[in-house]
């Protein structure tokens, strides 16, 4: 019984072990210093024509990089709508501060901003996927539940 137990914890160890490496690996990978330039020329633009009341023109410059929109103006119009309609009830938004980075191994990238508007802060999580043509958008969301990080 005594063997059984001692090969059963040798087992975890070594699995435990492995997992541990390759999280490592994973946590090691940075982006390069131009891949970090495209996403930020991106996702600044973005929020600077969101401060600026351009909705429209932040969302469809955000997610017009991409041919996974086109043709789809209703969608872009709605979420464009959606937009609106939280700046409306919030207020204009002041500022925008980054808050959280999920690196997906050089292959994409999600950031988490806060931003702070005349009555609450909402908060924004922006998908950027890498192309063979660079940088683009993956998804855009938003809510209010600033306390949540899922």
């Amino acid at each position: 019984m005594k063997n059984l137990i001692a090969a059963a914890a040798l087992t975890f160890t070594a699995i435990v072990s492995a997992n541990v490496a390759r999280a490592n690996e994973v946590v090691k990978h940075q982006l390069s210093a131009n891949d970090q330039r495209e996403i930020d020329s991106l996702t600044d633009q973005f929020f600077k024509r969101l401060q600026a009341g351009d909705v429209s023109g932040a969302v469809t410059g955000f997610l017009g990089n991409t041919g996974l929109m086109e043709g789809k103006k209703a969608e872009i119009a709605q979420l464009s709508g959606q937009v609106t309609t939280i700046i409306s009830i919030y207020g204009p938004i002041s500022n925008c501060v980054l808050v959280q980075i999920d690196g997906r191994g050089g292959v994409a990238q999600e950031e988490q901003y806060l931003c702070q508007h005349e009555k609450l802060a909402t908060r924004w999580k922006l998908l950027l996927v890498k192309t063979s043509k660079g940088w683009v958008a993956g998804n855009l969301f938003f809510d209010d539940k600033l306390m949540n990080t899922e």
